[in-house]
Protein backbone atom coordinates (compact mmCIF):
# COMPACT_ATOMS: atom_id res chain seq x y z
CA UNK A 1 0.00 0.00 0.00
CA UNK A 2 0.85 3.65 0.02
CA UNK A 3 3.33 4.61 2.75
CA UNK A 4 1.73 6.37 5.72
CA UNK A 5 4.00 9.41 5.33
CA UNK A 6 2.60 10.08 1.85
CA UNK A 7 -0.94 9.77 3.19
CA UNK A 8 -0.11 12.30 5.92
CA UNK A 9 -0.18 9.74 8.73
CA UNK A 10 2.58 10.11 11.31
CA UNK A 11 2.94 6.43 12.16
CA UNK A 12 5.16 3.58 11.00
CA UNK A 13 3.89 1.62 8.03
CA UNK A 14 2.09 -1.57 9.13
CA UNK A 15 4.09 -3.68 6.68
CA UNK A 16 7.57 -2.84 5.43
CA UNK A 17 8.06 -2.63 1.68
CA UNK A 18 10.80 -4.88 0.35
CA UNK A 19 9.86 -5.14 -3.31
CA UNK A 20 9.23 -8.88 -3.13
CA UNK A 21 12.84 -9.73 -2.26
CA UNK A 22 11.72 -10.94 1.14
CA UNK A 23 9.09 -13.18 -0.42
CA UNK A 24 11.37 -14.73 -3.04
CA UNK A 25 13.90 -15.41 -0.30
CA UNK A 26 11.32 -17.32 1.72
CA UNK A 27 10.08 -19.29 -1.31
CA UNK A 28 13.58 -20.24 -2.43
CA UNK A 29 14.54 -21.24 1.11
CA UNK A 30 11.46 -23.48 1.40
CA UNK A 31 12.10 -25.09 -1.99
CA UNK A 32 15.81 -25.47 -1.30
CA UNK A 33 15.09 -27.25 1.97
CA UNK A 34 12.39 -29.44 0.43
CA UNK A 35 14.53 -30.53 -2.54
CA UNK A 36 17.90 -30.35 -0.74
CA UNK A 37 19.09 -27.84 -3.33
CA UNK A 38 22.08 -25.82 -2.14
CA UNK A 39 21.87 -23.42 -5.11
CA UNK A 40 18.32 -22.44 -4.13
CA UNK A 41 19.36 -21.95 -0.51
CA UNK A 42 22.25 -19.74 -1.55
CA UNK A 43 20.06 -17.78 -3.98
CA UNK A 44 17.57 -17.23 -1.15
CA UNK A 45 20.34 -15.61 0.90
CA UNK A 46 21.43 -13.47 -2.03
CA UNK A 47 17.92 -12.25 -2.88
CA UNK A 48 17.27 -11.58 0.81
CA UNK A 49 20.00 -8.95 0.69
CA UNK A 50 17.86 -6.95 -1.74
CA UNK A 51 15.02 -6.40 0.76
CA UNK A 52 16.73 -3.74 2.90
CA UNK A 53 18.04 -1.97 -0.20
CA UNK A 54 14.52 -1.67 -1.60
CA UNK A 55 13.39 -0.34 1.79
CA UNK A 56 16.12 2.31 1.58
CA UNK A 57 15.01 3.29 -1.92
CA UNK A 58 11.44 3.64 -0.68
CA UNK A 59 12.61 5.81 2.22
CA UNK A 60 14.60 8.11 -0.07
CA UNK A 61 11.63 8.53 -2.40
CA UNK A 62 9.14 9.09 0.42
CA UNK A 63 11.43 11.64 2.07
CA UNK A 64 11.69 13.49 -1.25
CA UNK A 65 7.97 13.42 -2.00
CA UNK A 66 7.04 14.61 1.49
CA UNK A 67 9.67 17.35 1.45
CA UNK A 68 11.56 15.98 4.44
CA UNK A 69 14.91 15.59 2.75
CA UNK A 70 16.39 15.31 -0.74
CA UNK A 71 18.70 12.31 -0.80
CA UNK A 72 17.89 11.36 -4.38
CA UNK A 73 21.62 11.47 -5.17
CA UNK A 74 21.78 8.12 -3.32
CA UNK A 75 19.39 6.42 -5.74
CA UNK A 76 21.84 5.44 -8.52
CA UNK A 77 24.05 3.52 -6.08
CA UNK A 78 21.03 1.87 -4.45
CA UNK A 79 19.59 0.81 -7.82
CA UNK A 80 23.02 -0.53 -8.81
CA UNK A 81 23.04 -2.57 -5.62
CA UNK A 82 19.61 -4.02 -6.48
CA UNK A 83 20.88 -4.86 -9.96
CA UNK A 84 23.89 -6.66 -8.47
CA UNK A 85 21.68 -8.64 -6.08
CA UNK A 86 19.41 -9.69 -8.95
CA UNK A 87 22.33 -10.65 -11.16
CA UNK A 88 24.04 -12.70 -8.44
CA UNK A 89 20.79 -14.38 -7.38
CA UNK A 90 19.80 -15.41 -10.89
CA UNK A 91 23.32 -16.57 -11.69
CA UNK A 92 23.17 -18.83 -8.64
CA UNK A 93 19.83 -20.21 -9.77
CA UNK A 94 21.38 -21.31 -13.07
CA UNK A 95 22.80 -24.25 -11.12
CA UNK A 96 19.38 -25.56 -10.11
Amino acid sequence: GVPNAIRGIDAPDPLPYHGGFDKIGVILRMLGEKYHDQAMLEAAEIFGKGAPVIAQIKDVIVDYITGREDRTDELPALYTEVMNVNKAGFQRLEDC
